[in-house]
């Protein structure tokens, strides 16, 4: 047999390996092998051993990996080459619905009961063929980064909390699509296990999906940040736009000015809307941000514009319809 001894095992790289660096591209040798030594220990005896095998993957060993960079297309017959780019998608998702519910920013368990009801009842007489929870039905108040308070829910009980909604969203509207796209507080969830244990990452990053019973009721959850269409109108949750140097007059003209496109977002818990006619071309813009369904007074912001609301849109190919609704006193306007 030709070679160095051991070469052969330098050369090939276990599968796991592969996986855990492709899945975690963006993180830290330590961090991807913290994961596989939590993954198979029989395998890796310690983390130092995962790590090693991991800077031997990615090339951060020199010559000994040399052969395996040539496989992976970074060094080709002596020839330098670019790096290949890590590509990040940004989807967009056609919902394909023609009458749409939209319920934002309802951080449960933190959820104002009447708006709340009040914007279910409107949506039972609406008849969605889609209800659409455009980010925030989650707070995780507890694995946030501001002070707390220990007598607030745990993580646990705001999950259960949330199968219950889903229990009743499903009971009232038995044949809608349930469609749960991630927001900000959302994605603490995430946030908090990649950052605090990476070792339990194959263990607990979705068990989030069994304690609130997604599959059980059906729910349709996007993570990623992705574009939510209703015809050609996008739907975003408000957090993925850029912040900007100054406060608008109202959220719909951030987004406006942000997006220079008919945009639905939620977030900023305030009902606004903004109509501007562009340029030469003559097209009219149309952007709403929609109102929440949380409690309004909460102990980190006594005093705010925030208003109770939700939106509906109706669908006709390409051709969209919205009704941006406000919430007082128990009643639709």
């Amino acid at each position: 047999m030709s070679g160095k001894p051991g070469q052969r095992g330098r050369d090939q790289t276990h599968p796991l390996v592969k996986q855990f660096c492709d899945k975690y591209a963006d993180k830290a040798n330590r961090f991807v092998a913290k994961a596989l030594h939590a993954k198979d220990p029989r395998q890796w005896l310690t983390v130092e051993s995962a790590r090693q095998a991991v800077r031997q993957y990615r090339g951060a060993r020199g010559d000994v990996t040399r052969k395996t960079a040539e496989r992976r297309g970074t060094i080709t017959q002596g020839r330098v080459e670019l790096p290949k780019p890590y590509e990040e998608e940004w989807r967009r998702v056609d919902l394909q619905s023609r009458r749409l519910l939209v319920l934002s920013d309802i951080h449960v368990p933190y959820h104002d009961l009447q708006a709340l009801e009040t914007a279910i009842e409107y949506g039972m007489r609406f008849r969605p063929d889609t209800i659409l929870i455009n980010g925030d039905l989650a707070d995780y108040y507890q694995i946030s980064r501001f002070p707390k308070s220990k007598n607030r829910p745990k993580v646990v009980d705001e999950l259960r909390a949330i199968a219950q909604f889903f229990a009743y969203l499903r009971q009232q509207f038995r044949r809608a699509r349930i469609v749960y796209k991630h927001g900000n507080h959302d994605e603490r969830y995430a946030q908090y296990v990649h950052d605090s244990a990476p070792e339990l990452l194959e263990i607990i990053d979705n068990s989030w999906r069994v304690v609130c019973e997604i599959d059980k009721r059906g729910v349709d959850v996007f993570e990623e940040q992705e574009i939510l269409l209703a015809g050609a109108l996008p739907i975003l949750h408000g957090h993925e736009l850029p912040k900007g140097m100054t406060s608008p007059v109202n959220p719909a003209r951030g987004a406006f000015l942000r997006t220079l496109e008919s945009i639905v977002v939620g977030h900023h818990h305030q009902t606004s809307s903004h109509t501007e006619r562009t340029g030469i071309s003559g097209k009219t813009i149309s952007t709403h941000s929609i109102g929440c369904l949380c409690g309004l007074s909460p102990r980190y912001a006594r005093i705010n514009k925030w208003n109770h609301g939700f939106a509906t849109v109706l669908v006709d190919g390409r051709e969209f319809e919205i009704e941006n609704k406000k919430i007082i006193g128990g009643k639709v306007y």
